[in-house]
This record gives structure tokens, C-alpha cells and sequence, in this order.
């Protein structure tokens, strides 16, 4: 997953800190990617864990966000400042 999102991780960066909103279509297709991503790994984890074993565990640990790793975004946050003017 985190490999993933960090390959959108630079488009991200670059739509957030444009001078101007950025097209819909743009905000829309990088955010159906990222949520593409977020969406079949959180079906994953809760397939693993079954609804069993699921029903045991802390609902935040269950919540796929909270796994994912900003430090691998972080370069892409470091180009997209560096290309601003």
C-alpha cells in the first residue's frame, strides 16, 4: 500500500501547493487512485483478520489510514518544493 501511494505521492504534493485549485478532473482522478489503493487494502486487512478475530481488535487498528507511512512521502514533498518558484 505504501508503496503505492508513495508513486502519487509527488502529484499530491503538486496539486495541494498550486497558486491556483487545480482542475477537477485532476483532483478527481488522484484522489479515485488514492482511494482505489486505501479501499482494496483495508478489504484486504479485514479479509486476513476475518470477522472473527476482527471483533477483538481496537477499531483504530482496523482503520487502513492509520498505517500509512508519510515519511515515504516525504521526498516527494521535498521535490515539489523545490520546483515551486
Amino acid at each position: 500500500m505504501n508503496a503505492e501511494l508513495q508513486g502519487h505521492g509527488e502529484e499530491l504534493i503538486t496539486l495541494a501547493m498550486g497558486n491556483e485549485p487545480p482542475p477537477a478532473r485532476d483532483l478527481l482522478g488522484i484522489t479515485h487512485d488514492v482511494t482505489g489503493i486505501l479501499h482494496r487494502t483495508q478489504l484486504r486487512l479485514e479479509g486476513i483478520l476475518g470477522p472473527d478475530r476482527a471483533a477483538d481488535v481496537d477499531p483504530s487498528a482496523l482503520e487502513i489510514w492509520n498505517f500509512v507511512d508519510l515519511y515515504r512521502l516525504e521526498p516527494a514533498a521535498r521535490a515539489a518544493i523545490q520546483r515551486m518558484p
